[in-house]
């Protein structure tokens, strides 16, 4: 029984490496000072929302314990949302409504752009993040970021699932 528990708890911490490694490449300056991301708590959202489900598509390959690493991944992602907005001051009885709406928002764009990246050329992938980006009135350049979503899910895929269970986590290399 304490085996169990040693693993959960060890898929958890990886979890967190990953969720941090994914948020850390998401603040990137290209994709907001090149790609015209917008700088706001909602463009955020959508470039760790993208790096979030890139992985996860990723993790899903590898079957049952991919399948839970990315439930975790999420869950962690889920987490972090719930404890800064309670930082930003959102109320606490407004806080699991908002959550849970990023949280449908989440698994809505994991769907798009699974479909998006089984397609064979780009504009499936460009329209479903002009869909995601609509919203935020903004002149994003999907089509860099479209190529960027592409390369990440070549090396995602090209990554050992050994290392990705250890918490470790490479995306390509970001222009500028």
């Amino acid at each position: 029984m304490l085996g169990w528990f040693r693993k959960r708890n060890r898929a958890r911490a990886s979890a967190v490496q990953l969720y941090g490694s994914s948020v850390a490449q998401a603040r990137a300056e290209t994709f907001y000072a090149s790609w015209r991301v917008p700088d706001t708590d909602e463009g955020r959202y959508e470039v760790i929302s993208l790096h979030l489900c890139l992985l996860a598509l990723r993790l899903q390959l590898e079957g049952e314990e991919g399948g839970e690493l990315a439930r975790l991944l999420f869950e962690t992602f889920m987490t972090d949302l719930d404890d800064n907005m309670r930082e930003q001051g959102v109320s606490d009885l407004k806080v699991p409504g908002h959550v849970r709406k990023a949280a449908t928002g989440l698994y809505d764009r994991f769907g798009a752009y699974r479909q998006a990246l089984l397609a064979s050329d780009n504009a499936a992938l460009e329209q479903a993040l002009e869909v995601q980006f609509a919203t935020l009135d903004a002149n994003a350049d999907s089509r860099a970021i479209a190529a960027y979503m592409r390369d990440s899910d070549r090396l995602l895929a090209s990554q050992p699932a050994e290392l990705l269970y250890a918490g470790v986590l490479r995306f390509p290399l970001l222009p500028g």
